[in-house]
């Protein structure tokens, strides 16, 4: 390859000074205050409310709140055993009113459903799990009018988990369904938040079904028609820990184990069990073994993995729901956030979410994602690297002057990700004879700070 550069006489602008960074940590978590996240954050008005599975006063977890700026971050409620311990799912919200579960903790040690208000003043154990209807859940809460959904792992008629309904008061606790060990076509050990379209209940277990790798199935919220729309056999992906999204007559959702590299993947199907689509398999380096859920916006989903990417430790990423345009927005580290084992959620322009691990404490962030500054930003690297020659023809070189290792990714106009690879301090090489000439984007991440600048590709025919 020859290293002729020809520079052309064009009006290029660059604007000097800093971006505002795609992915900002709103709160390094620690054991005073909750640690070890693994549910999402639920937004309400310019509050996040989440829990945390351990830390806290008796370090049995904790229900926190935090503003969407990162600011006023506050304890609501200190699980202590008695009241709950250990919740790994989600809240939701009714006017002022938390609703959310515990694994462990009540009057049996076997978890519980709880009801508190968003200022922490009022706290009501509306069910303890007995085992014998429910134990252990591992996820949130659905409602409907004045009746809440849910799933516990465990418990039941054959210890493989049950389906129940209760009224947001408390009262009117019912099983819907216990899972059985004696049809093969049945899953067992359900896990996720249920999906609710009309009368018919949508959900997914973590094992059963016809290759005991899990499935997914549709119920009535009666407790009738059960079925089984989905059996995983590791091909089609496996063991699935996360929920279903439903848009229409479609489900969305992700398996943490199976698919062509045995990494999980993302597929989708319609409600009647029929169209089942792989819509990406990961592969370690876009992401692997996704543990929680996917949102929509339009026609894009967005979801996290706890594994994979460039430091294997997780990745953001986002799809269009025909399993096209997979971009990887931001690899996990462990000064970050590392293991993100929740969903996101999504306010305007900005996604939130947390990650299990990490953090200046190692006990989990909570984090904000600014969507609009993907790829596209226009302002410029700081002094401490330097990209050249701008305009490049077959070959550009990033200078660096920074200890350590920096993430270095590059997007074309339409914001896809083409390129994705450390940079070390000193000078890294990198060829563009694959790339066609035009305006492209570079995006540096290091220590948790992004820096943008565009990178123009311009080949002289005449010269070469």
């Amino acid at each position: 390859m020859r290293k002729e550069y020809f520079f052309v006489c064009i009006s290029f602008l660059f604007l000097g000074g800093f971006t505002k960074a795609q992915y900002v940590k709103l709160q390094d978590l620690d054991s005073t205050h909750g640690a070890y996240p693994y549910g999402n954050l639920l937004l309400s008005g310019n509050y996040l409310y989440g829990m945390c599975s351990e830390g806290g006063t008796s370090g049995s977890g904790t229900v926190f709140s935090i503003k969407t700026d990162g600011t006023r971050f506050a304890v609501v409620l200190d699980f202590n055993d008695t009241n709950g311990a250990g919740p790994n799912g989600s809240l939701i919200l009714s006017g002022d009113t938390l609703f959310g579960m515990t694994e462990l903790g009540g009057a049996m040690g076997n978890g519980l459903i709880f009801s508190l208000t968003t200022g922490g003043g009022s706290y009501t154990d509306m069910q303890d799990f007995l085992f014998t209807n429910g134990a252990n859940p591992n996820a949130g809460l659905i409602s409907a009018g004045n009746i809440l959904y849910g799933t516990t792992v465990n418990g039941g008629t054959d210890s493989l988990g049950v389906l129940f309904s209760i009224h947001k008061d408390g009262s009117a606790f019912k099983e819907i369904y216990s899972f059985k060990s004696n049809d093969s076509s049945n899953g067992t050990n359900p896990n996720g938040n249920l999906s609710l379209e009309d009368s018919l209940l949508f959900g997914m277990t973590l094992q059963g079904g016809k290759n005991n790798s899990g499935t997914v199935f549709s119920i009535k919220t009666d407790g009738t028609g059960y079925k089984d729309l989905v059996d995983f056999n590791g091909s089609n992906g496996s063991i699935p820990y996360g929920s279903l999204l439903l848009s229409g007559k479609e489900l969305f959702g992700m398996v943490s184990q199976g698919g062509k590299y045995n990494a999980g993947l993302i597929f989708s199907l319609l409600t009647d069990g029929t169209g089942f689509s792989d819509l990406l398999d990961f592969k370690g380096r876009n992401g692997q073994t996704p543990i929680g859920s996917l949102i929509i916006s339009g026609n894009t989903l967005y979801g996290m993995t706890s594994s994979g990417g460039a430091d294997s430790l997780g990745v953001l990423f986002s799809i269009n729901t025909d399993g096209t345009g997979y971009q990887k927005l931001f690899d996990f580290n462990q000064n970050s956030g590392s293991i993100p084992n929740g969903d996101l959620t999504l306010a305007g322009n900005y996604l939130f979410g947390m990650t299990s691990y990490g953090g200046a404490n190692g006990y989990g962030v909570i984090f904000s994602y600014n969507l609009l500054a993907t790829g596209i930003a226009t302002n410029s690297l700081p002094v401490s690297y330097r990209v050249y020659p701008n305009p490049a023809s077959n070959e550009f070189t990033i200078e660096s002057d920074q200890e350590g290792k920096s993430i270095l990714q590059m997007y074309d106009r339409a914001g896809k990700l083409l390129e994705s690879q450390f940079v070390y301090s000193g000078k890294t090489h990198i060829g563009t004879d694959e790339l066609a000439d035009g305006m492209y984007f570079l995006k540096v991440t290091s220590h948790n700070e992004v820096f943008n600048q565009k990178l123009l590709i311009f080949r002289n025919s005449g010269g070469k």
